[in-house]
């Protein structure tokens, strides 16, 4: 899912058969002010629960 950080907002509506205008309106009901603001902020959260796995061999 990181490469969501990468996606254009028309290629995502692309993608899930749906319309800019709808996933902006997902993200602003989410809290975010924009598109990019949830890329940034979703991808950031991805990474960092990734970053805190502690993975024991």
């Amino acid at each position: 899912m990181i490469f969501l950080r990468y996606l254009k907002i028309t290629d995502l509506a692309e993608i899930t058969y749906t319309s800019p205008s709808t996933i902006s309106r997902f993200c602003k009901k989410l809290g975010e002010k924009s598109y990019n603001d949830f890329r940034i902020h979703f991808a950031s959260s991805v990474i960092g629960d990734y970053k805190s796995k502690t993975y024991i061999i």
